[in-house]
């Protein structure tokens, strides 16, 4: 981190334990005299950074394979990398692969918030209709289900508020 008057600039790098090779690195310009500052701005965008490389290297270890020799931390990488293709078929295939997981590992909850995002918000975000009501039954099933067993994940919120938004018109629920 080195701080000027009125400008910040850091620089983060994450380094392999096993190697110490360098996975990813990025430097980051904000106008601020605030550390505090500084911290809330950049720690969400450098989470998301981290996130979706390691979810990147860990899915193209398993790229090739058959879904059904994969672990359930397999399955949820490569789904992960899914929901990171902003297409239907890239949101629809990490809704498959999660329901895969969930057969290995039924209350596991990311599978279940990604098998409702997969299948509940696909087509709001990317087919521009609403889903049949069948389908967000299921959606809302599996999001309520994951919030029993975890109600501290980000992508569990942003998935049951997209489900309240796009699959119910829910605006106040959704916002909350």
């Amino acid at each position: 981190v080195r701080l000027a008057t009125g400008h910040s600039r850091v620089f983060a790098r994450l380094i392999a334990v096993t190697d110490h090779r360098q996975l990813w690195s990025d430097r980051y310009d904000e106008g601020t005299d605030d550390p505090f500052d500084i911290l809330d701005r950049l720690a969400p965008r450098m989470v998301m950074s981290v996130r979706r490389r390691v979810a990147s290297d860990d899915a193209a270890r398993v790229a090739g394979r058959k879904l059904d020799e994969l672990s359930l931390e397999e399955l949820l990488a490569a789904a992960g990398v899914s929901f990171f293709t902003p297409t239907k078929a890239g949101w629809r295939g990490g809704g498959e692969m999660a329901e895969q997981a969930l057969e290995l590992a039924p209350d596991n909850f990311m599978a279940l918030a990604m098998a409702a995002a997969g299948f509940g918000l696909v087509e709001a975000l990317y087919g521009y209709r609403a889903p049949a009501e069948a389908t967000m039954e299921l959606a809302f099933r599996r999001a309520n289900e994951a919030l029993r067993l975890n109600n501290g994940s980000d992508m569990l919120y942003a998935t049951h508020a997209g489900l309240l938004l796009y699959g119910r018109g829910r605006h106040r629920e959704a916002a909350a």
